[in-house]
């Protein structure tokens, strides 16, 4: 009878990790109810960082930019179009050496005059390998007055817009901020929330910059970065021995790398709880689980992170035996003596770096 009660289990915990496949449908229902993100609270922001002449802005495509009286311009103009007759109009590509890892990114922009090819946006992730950007902004005409768009695998994709192009105005100063916590972004435009998007992939720390186009002069006014600590979300049994590797290891080492730490049962307010673990996935950086033994509300939670391609660590009492459908998945296992602890300790620190995109060093540009 025991036995056959172990099968069940670990048939059930099984089964609710097939909930992944159904979860993403609900994540734009969550998303409506989660807005306490927008003002970036309660995570630690840093200081607002002004970045403008006193930064290094390197021309990955175009003239360099020119700096005047505390502002940033670019230069609008024509070239010869490469692959059919005529001009079109100068584009740019800037990235400087200030690096966002998330919370608020801003600018004003002014459009000396305007054009269907007008065009200026925030660069809030650039991967110098692949040149794939993450663009927040105007974007040309072909797309939404303001929206959020990427540059992956040779083509534009959007991910989120609103507002009619023919709107756009020339010698106005338009304030563009951004808000990313975890897999949540929001668009602002002079202070007013215009989109909010759920990002189709995990958002890590990088090089922030600014793109335009076109025919007529740009100018940036202002650009302005207020970073936020990365954080991890703890999904694991309340119980010994695992509450003694969440706090002698898991939080050791996330606060060693400066990332903030938070299980479930530290959070308190009103609401449902699974309205709070839905929240605490969508807005967290990384999710960290330890799937022994099995439970199924955690791996619910496991689902509800792959769902939405949040970055995920498996962690493993030595012994565990993983469901079908958890076992390809790359597993920390962990022996629960003080060897075993000090092993997890330094290949969970090595996870959370490839994650953050950290090479070689911890996270010292967040704030404390």
């Amino acid at each position: 009878m025991k036995r056959i009660m172990a099968k069940s289990n670990n048939q059930e915990a099984a089964k609710s990790f097939l909930i992944q496949k159904m979860v993403t449908h609900k994540v734009l229902d969550e998303q409506n109810k989660i807005v306490s993100y927008l003002n970036c609270s309660p995570r630690k922001i840093s200081t607002p960082k002004m970045i403008m002449t006193n930064a290094n802005w390197i021309p990955i495509l175009g003239a360099p930019l020119i700096s005047s009286k505390g502002s940033l311009i670019f230069r609008g103009g024509v070239q010869k179009a490469d692959d059919q007759e005529g001009e079109r109009a100068l584009m740019g590509l800037y990235i400087t050496n200030e690096t966002f890892t998330g919370g608020r990114a801003s600018f004003t922009v002014r459009f000396n005059d305007v054009e269907l090819m007008s065009c200026a946006e925030l660069v809030i992730r650039y991967d110098p390998l692949t040149q794939h950007t993450l663009n927040v902004g105007i974007p040309v005409n072909s797309y939404n007055l303001f929206g959020v768009r990427e540059w992956r695998g040779g083509k534009w994709e959007q991910i989120a817009g609103v507002g009619q192009r023919d709107t756009l105005q020339p010698n106005k100063d338009y304030d563009i901020s951004v808000v990313v916590d975890g897999s949540l972004l929001s668009l602002f435009v002079d202070g007013v929330e215009t989109t909010r998007c759920n990002l189709p992939f995990p958002f890590s720390q990088s090089q922030a910059g600014l793109f335009f186009i076109g025919r007529h002069d740009i100018v940036v006014k202002s650009f302005e970065i207020q970073n936020q600590k990365p954080k991890a979300f703890v999904v694991m049994q309340f119980a010994a021995p695992y509450n003694d590797v969440y706090m002698e290891v898991i939080k050791s080492v996330c606060e060693e790398l400066g990332v903030e730490v938070m299980r479930i049962d530290e959070a308190m307010g009103p609401g449902l709880i699974i309205s709070d673990i839905s929240q605490a996935i969508l807005s967290s950086t990384i999710v960290i689980a330890d799937i022994s033994p099995l439970n199924a509300n955690v791996f619910y939670e496991v689902g509800y992170a792959h769902g939405i391609n949040k970055p995920t660590i498996l962690i493993a009492e030595k012994g565990t035996k993983l469901p079908f459908d958890v076992s390809p998945f790359r597993t920390l296992f962990y022996e629960n003596s003080i060897a075993g602890k000090n092993k997890l300790d330094n290949g969970l620190r090595e996870y959370i770096k490839t994650v953050l995109n950290v090479r070689g060093a911890t996270s010292k540009d967040t704030p404390g």
